[in-house]
């Protein structure tokens, strides 16, 4: 194979990998802090009490997003997007997280008077917390 199809077959890949970690972080952006918005009969949530961990999902949903636009960037202008740029963009996403995080808040749990289920064991499961309209709906220790 020559160097030219080996190249242009990395670029290929690279570009297919891209699109689908933009579209992966879309989704996920969407469907922890989007869909729960826009949904009429919302049972269970999941929110961040403190606002700090939604700030680092956030912005690393935000790099899901801001990577294959980079990479874009690099491979059709052959430059990279600034440091500076995409420090700005992932702080932007993150108070995304954040704002998306304190609306979950204003228009969904506090209108439906949700109940937050107890804390899970371990360090991981605490981080966010999820809120139910029914406690039977909370899963088991």
């Amino acid at each position: 194979m020559k160097l030219e199809n080996k190249g242009l077959l990395v670029s290929v890949f690279i570009i297919i990998l891209s699109v689908v970690f933009f579209f992966a972080g879309t989704w996920m952006f969407s469907k922890l802090y989007i869909y729960p918005l826009l949904e009429s009969d919302v049972s269970k949530v999941t929110a961040d009490p403190l606002m700090i961990v939604s700030f680092l999902i956030g912005s690393s949903l935000g790099m899901l997003i801001v990577a294959p636009v980079n990479v874009a960037s690099r491979l059709f202008r052959s430059k990279e997007l600034k440091i500076k740029t995409i420090a700005i963009l992932l702080c932007i996403f993150g108070i995304a997280g954040i704002g998306s995080n304190a609306a979950l808040y204003q228009l969904v749990i506090s209108p439906s008077n949700m109940l937050e289920c107890p804390k899970k064991i371990g360090y991981k499961k605490n981080l966010m917390r999820d809120y139910v309209t029914d406690i039977s709906l909370c899963e088991k220790f």
